[in-house]
């Protein structure tokens, strides 16, 4: 028996077979899987390396639920070793145990993104009694929008309708028209940006960056234009340095 970390889950590391294994959505708290990822695991895998184990969940029915290292069964598959994997099932309640993928990716090398994590935040309030700090905890998210999202709950239980599974589109939901948008919002809406952003960009500038990083504070001054500058006071960057990083 080893240490699970919430006290009323009991867990045992061993080895499994990789289709004994259900995958469910609803649990699963990533949008996508990203096969540059699992390239890197299987070479691991490859080289010999140990993977952590994956993270598994024995519902009632006794199946093995798989909560957290999809990408690591995918490695493992794709090494040609997915017969049998390590595991670390875990025994006990639902509640508990669906804040098992959210609490193991905190300490992934491939984050969740503000969205994901927001969409299984709003999953936890739909389907457990868990609170409001436990939820926001777990999820790296203010208590502010957890109750944001329990008051979006009650209007879609007045309705008597299925809530969605994005929170974005949860949200507004049991309502007329859009709320207005409130300051506090700010965070939340600014973070959902920043991921679309990072998705249609982010691995073009990544990848340019290792070559000029001169040519990208070039290229972002260029798209910004006079907004250039108060993106710079923003981040507390040296006007200076970046002047001659678009005169070189």
């Amino acid at each position: 028996m080893t240490t699970s970390p919430f006290a009323s889950l009991e867990a045992t590391t061993k080895h499994v077979r990789s289709d004994a294994l259900v995958i469910v959505p609803e649990l699963q708290p990533r949008h996508s899987m990203n096969p540059a990822h699992v390239r890197a695991l299987a070479c691991l895998v490859t080289q010999g390396h140990r993977l952590d184990p994956l993270t598994v969940w024995r519902d009632p029915a006794g199946r093995l639920v798989l909560m957290d290292g999809h990408h690591r069964l995918a490695a493992y598959v794709k090494a040609g070793k997915g017969s049998r994997v390590p595991a670390r099932i875990h025994d006990g309640p639902e509640a508990e145990a669906r804040r098992l993928p959210v609490y193991r990716n905190a300490k992934a090398s491939l984050p969740l993104t503000y969205g994901e994590r927001a969409d299984y935040a709003w999953s936890l309030v739909l389907h457990t009694n868990l609170t409001r700090p436990v939820i926001a905890g777990d999820c790296a998210l203010s208590t502010r929008t957890v109750t944001a999202m329990r008051t979006a709950k009650a209007r879609w239980e007045a309705l008597g309708e299925s809530p969605p599974r994005s929170w974005f589109h949860a949200r507004n939901g049991g309502t007329e028209a859009p709320q207005p948008e409130e300051a506090d919002d700010m965070p939340d809406r600014i973070e959902i940006e920043a991921d679309a952003l990072t998705e249609a960009a982010g691995k073009a500038l990544h990848a340019a960056a290792r070559r000029s990083p001169e040519a990208v504070v070039l290229a972002v001054s260029r798209i910004l234009g006079h907004r250039f500058e108060p993106a710079l006071e923003w981040l507390g960057v040296d006007r200076d340095d970046a002047d001659t990083a678009r005169d070189f």
